[in-house]
């Protein structure tokens, strides 16, 4: 039996023997591995307390409770867009999900910085986090999941938006009246890491992975969170411009203009103020994107982003159409 499956003490699921454990290349944040028994493949996950990233960054564990929780709830609103979800040590903090084969699907980061944009694919996506958006939308859920906006403010808030305060202190104003906007604005769960890498897709499916950071929030986090990696995908992919362009308009308004827990106006001007600080983030925040290293590419985001906070009330179309 592999070295590491013996930390969670697993020597069998659902009765099935283990016969091989594969570590998978995760993101920064848990270890996760593909185990495979005598009759199927599993995904066991388990957050870590300390992010693997350059900066000092650390959260609590508990997340993939959290996420637990998430997948459950969403596998009953959008059952073909969510892993099954086989079971969740809370003693040992893992989950167990089913394993999906990549031979069938492919990750939506990756098609996207190789050029490929499925708009049909996109659009529905955005059409499922507005519907999980609603439905999730209770009471219920905001005593379940609201406990966790710690982890929330630990692995988005502070890294993300306040981390930019060392970098901008001219826009120390802006930047905590935004906070101070995704704190009083928690109409719903949201994924809180709704980005390319945690879909997967084929051809007419999307499924959506990795919600460790689940909480009871501001659901423009969730759409912008999207929004702002096909943009920076779109200005340094160099391929099928006019196509990022039109998904991103068309991801905007399918979701935004759908809207019913709040007045669309409402959070279409949170959305607007949000993105340019979450374009900052992705360069001078706690988790810059890899694929963008040398001073140019960095400089044109963060003039673009501090463009649009000059600008403030401006019109996304325009915006993208002037990318």
């Amino acid at each position: 039996m592999n070295k590491k499956l013996s930390i969670f003490g697993l020597s069998e699921i659902k009765n099935e023997k283990i016969i091989n454990v594969e570590p998978l290349k995760g993101g920064v944040s848990c270890e996760i591995y593909k185990v495979d028994t005598t009759t199927n493949s599993y995904c066991i996950k388990k957050a870590l307390k300390k992010l693997r990233v350059e900066k000092d960054w650390y959260a609590d564990p508990i997340r993939s409770y959290y996420e637990y929780l998430w997948l459950k709830k969403t596998k009953k609103i959008i059952p073909n867009s969510i892993p099954k979800v086989i079971s969740y040590n809370r003693m040992k903090n893992y989950l167990i999900i089913e394993y999906l084969n990549m031979s069938k699907y492919s990750n939506l980061k990756e098609d996207l910085l190789k050029g490929k944009v499925d708009l049909n694919n996109l659009n529905k996506l955005a059409k499922k986090l507005l519907y999980i958006h609603k439905n999730l939308k209770s009471n219920y859920n905001k005593k379940i999941f609201q406990p966790h906006n710690f982890n929330f403010i630990k692995l988005r808030i502070n890294p993300y938006l306040l981390e930019l305060n060392k970098t901008y202190p001219e826009l120390k104003k802006y930047i905590n009246a935004t906070v101070n906007l995704l704190r009083n604005n928690q109409h719903t769960v949201i994924h809180a890491d709704f980005t390319p890498k945690n879909i997967l897709v084929s051809k007419n499916k999307q499924i959506i992975l990795d919600a460790e950071t689940a909480n009871y929030g501001d659901p423009s986090f969730d759409i912008v969170s999207l929004i702002n990696h096909l943009i920076i995908k779109l200005l340094f992919v160099n391929k099928n411009k006019k196509s990022f362009a039109l998904a991103l308009k068309k991801i905007f308004n399918t979701y935004h203009s759908s809207v019913t827990w709040e007045e669309k106006q409402d959070i279409i001007e949170r959305s607007k103020t949000l993105l340019p600080l979450m374009i900052l983030a992705r360069v001078d925040g706690k988790s810059p994107v890899e694929y963008i290293k040398n001073n140019k590419e960095k400089n044109k985001l963060r003039r673009i982003a501090l463009d649009l906070i000059k600008i403030q009330n401006y019109d996304f179309d325009t915006f993208v159409n002037n990318l």
